[in-house]
């Protein structure tokens, strides 16, 4: 009888400069019953010109005798993964997680009171983090979709602490099913939506998944509101730099300290850098030039020499 999951190391990149050279790809544990990827373990190999390889990731995936995990061993530890099987229940990091347990209200628990103690360092794990190790170690079991929706539903929960918690998930996995839910209230009930949370996911959501066209208006519309900060910023400089460009000074005003943010994000901006991004703030009108050098001397003094120099021309 063949075996009903099999392991593959695939490459899904290869890139080569000179004589560096970089590749990544992932262990992939396939059901054959259903055609389906079910676990996923990334790798990648870096090797530079006169420089030992760099590998990251594991170096041996094996599916347990039972049949009901996939483990990835690494250097320093053991990374299982839940595959669809016949499992009844498992012990993670000291919580018992069960088949047929309450999905919706285990989650949301989580979400507002966090997370157990983390096994390393004995401190409680923020409930989006933690509920993102958990969905990791589900893999593509239903209580896995299960657990996707009920974080799903909790971006609209009446508790602050749990739409956080829900929007923080969605930062580690930003593409996971859901994640549209957050663009969704982004465009009808921002108020939902934690502001230093939000502005961190959508952040991710560009760099890793991908900078469509809806997402950006979500992201241009963001970096006029108040309560944008300085990963939106960079975001939209790697990945819609002409709008951030023509849209400079109206982002630089919509909020009484937002110079600082765009200041900060400087070298992302293509033409500028802190000089050229402070002399521009203080021609705008947007900030005074003592403003500025008070601030770069407080808070990032090896930039001092340029934005001086920047300044006096």
């Amino acid at each position: 009888m063949p075996e009903r999951f099999v392991i593959e190391k695939v490459t899904l990149l290869n890139e080569s400069e000179g004589p560096d050279y970089f590749s990544s790809g992932a262990f992939q544990v396939t059901d054959t019953t259903t055609g389906r990827v079910v676990a996923r373990f990334p790798w990648s190999l870096e090797e530079a010109y006169m420089a030992n390889k760099s590998y990251a990731g594991p170096f041996d995936v094996r599916i347990s005798d039972d049949g009901t995990e996939a483990i990835a061993t690494t250097e320093r530890e053991e990374e299982r993964v839940l595959l669809p099987s016949a499992w009844r229940e498992i012990v993670f990091d000291g919580v018992r997680i069960t088949a047929d347990m309450d999905v919706a209200e285990f989650a949301r628990r989580i979400a507002i009171d966090d997370g157990p103690a983390d096994p390393a360092s004995g401190h409680r794990q923020p409930g989006g983090q933690w509920l993102w190790k958990l969905h990791t170690r589900l893999g593509e079991t239903p209580l896995a979709f299960a657990l996707r929706t009920a974080i799903a539903a909790l971006l609209s929960d009446p508790d602050s602490r749990a739409r956080a918690s829900a929007v923080r998930f969605y930062y580690f996995v930003p593409g996971a099913p859901g994640s549209e839910r957050v663009c969704e209230l982004a465009e009808t009930s921002r108020e939902l939506l934690p502001n230093r949370e939000f502005n961190e996911m959508l952040a991710m959501r560009l760099a890793h998944v991908g900078a469509d066209a809806r997402w950006l208006a979500v992201a241009r519309k963001e970096a006029l509101a108040p309560g944008a900060s300085e990963p939106v910023f960079q975001a939209l400089a790697e990945h819609d730099p002409d709008w951030l460009l023509e849209n400079m000074l109206a982002v630089a005003r919509a909020a009484p300290d937002r110079w600082q943010d765009l200041l900060a994000v400087s070298i992302f901006i293509r033409e500028y850098d802190a000089g050229k991004m402070a002399a521009w703030l203080v021609a705008a009108g947007v900030v005074t030039k003592d403003r500025v050098l008070r601030h770069v001397r407080e808070r990032h003094p090896a930039w001092r020499p340029n934005i001086e120099k920047a300044l006096r021309g």
